[in-house]
């Protein structure tokens, strides 16, 4: 199993960062290694992106939800993932903190490919995803 975890800090109040980040189909307009994201209903949607530089597609459901304080998913088909985003207030700012965690492709290659590469580019740019977030969420704040 690989875990991924990182924080930012984005100037804009939290009922504005956790409604941004709640339009699951906004996603892939800064996440990098998402393609598409559709709403198939409330709490379940088809994602398409690449993890490790390999196509991948699951549909996901939500299993937490708590407005301006969590969102939590787990795949409940195809590739295999689950997470939590929370978000945090911070004197008029939200922290937000994306943690994932999902089964390596290929098995004992994958968790190899993880250990060694994989896991070190995936943090790279899940921090950059996160900026391009903040980026967007903030140029809409001002």
């Amino acid at each position: 199993m690989a875990v991924h975890e990182k924080s930012i800090v984005v100037d804009a109040p939290v009922h504005q960062v956790f409604h941004q980040w709640r339009n699951l189909e906004n996603l892939p307009r800064f996440m990098s290694h998402v393609q598409v994201v559709k709403t198939l209903d409330g709490n379940r949607s088809h994602w398409r992106g690449t993890v490790a530089g390999i196509a991948q597609e699951w549909d996901a459901e939500i299993t937490q939800l708590e407005e301006n304080k969590l969102i939590a998913w787990k795949s409940v088909s195809g590739f295999e993932n689950w997470g939590e985003v929370r978000f945090e207030p911070l004197d008029g700012k939200t922290k937000i903190t994306v943690r994932f965690e999902y089964e390596p492709p290929a098995s004992i290659i994958g968790d190899a490919a993880e250990a060694v590469y994989v896991g070190r580019k995936f943090d790279e740019h899940l921090e950059e995803d996160l900026e391009n977030f903040k980026r967007s969420v903030e140029r809409k704040a001002a």
